[in-house]
């Protein structure tokens, strides 16, 4: 009987080989070993929501936050996970408020490139120019999430 590497060897392409060798990775908990193979599978079946899943638990646990959000909203299967990613990154936000006033500053003028220079993505509620004439002048935050 093949193993996955040997199938992968004769046909890199080979979706089964490359699904149960992301389940094994998984199991190992090798997450860089992981987001390789789910980026194969993705360039493979870019329609396969799953695989996005997969890949933005596998960038969770690298602690590469940011990608991990874009991926996990490729997955309608990754609701709860991504809303706790989401959860965890709004906290770092408030703590790197509280705690750095270097980005504290840079929030205070752009959240948006402020939570990306550290590697997050953060939801800002809409944008100045989104908000009405009535709104304009009122504070933003992060999005609240629960």
């Amino acid at each position: 009987m093949l193993t996955c590497s040997q199938l992968l060897e004769a046909d890199p392409t080979h979706l089964g080989a490359l699904e149960l060798m992301a389940k094994c990775l998984w199991a190992k908990q090798d997450f860089v070993s992981l987001e390789q193979v789910t980026r194969r599978l993705i360039a493979l079946n870019p329609f396969e929501p799953g695989y996005f899943g997969l890949r933005g638990m596998a960038l969770r646990a690298l602690g590469r936050y940011g990608e991990a959000v874009h991926a996990l909203r490729r997955d309608p299967g990754s609701v709860n996970h991504l809303a706790d990613l989401e959860a965890f990154q709004a906290s770092l936000v408030r703590d790197l408020i509280e705690q750095d006033a270097v980005f504290a500053a840079q929030y205070a003028k752009s959240a948006e490139l402020a939570t990306k220079g550290k590697g997050l993505e953060c939801e800002v509620q809409r944008s100045i120019q989104a908000l009405d004439s009535r709104a304009r002048g009122k504070s933003l935050s992060i999005r609240r999430y629960s």
